[in-house]
């Protein structure tokens, strides 16, 4: 998959085939979400707009949805 561009929308970042659950508004403004494979997903949202997504998996952060 594919690197997230900067400014996506959420519905770029996320369509219906890599739905997330768990989401929770961090004080900082962004967004912390478990995955359907039960990864951490890190979101940074200004505005409205997904600004970064951040994938936390075998402690090693990627900047795309899924871990290659």
């Amino acid at each position: 998959m594919s690197s997230l561009p900067i400014g996506s929308a959420a519905a770029d970042i996320l369509p219906p085939s890599e739905t997330i659950s768990g989401l929770a508004f961090l004080n900082d403004n962004s967004l912390l979400a478990s995955s359907w494979d039960g990864s951490i997903l890190g979101y940074s949202v200004q505005n409205g707009v997904f600004q970064r997504v951040i994938q936390f998996k075998n402690d090693c952060p990627v900047t795309s949805i899924s871990c290659s």
